[in-house]
């Protein structure tokens, strides 16, 4: 059986893996916004920034280790 503390462990890696891939879709929008002629250098800024935030967040969340 597991326990609640260990569900909830759970939970927190599979979100951290969600942040991790809703980041990977962000960045590839920048991406495609850089390459376009009129750039809007604030909307990819912003964009970066909160997909940055997100990939750390994730990443952090993901990789927590186990506390027994």
């Amino acid at each position: 059986m597991t326990s609640k503390k260990d569900a909830e462990e759970d939970r927190l890696r599979i979100l951290g893996t969600i942040l991790e891939l809703l980041t990977v879709s962000i960045l590839v929008i920048v991406a495609v916004l850089w390459n376009l002629p009129n750039k809007d250098l604030g909307t990819i800024s912003v964009l970066t920034i909160i997909g940055v935030l997100l990939f750390f967040t994730g990443l952090m969340l993901s990789h927590l280790p186990s506390q027994n």
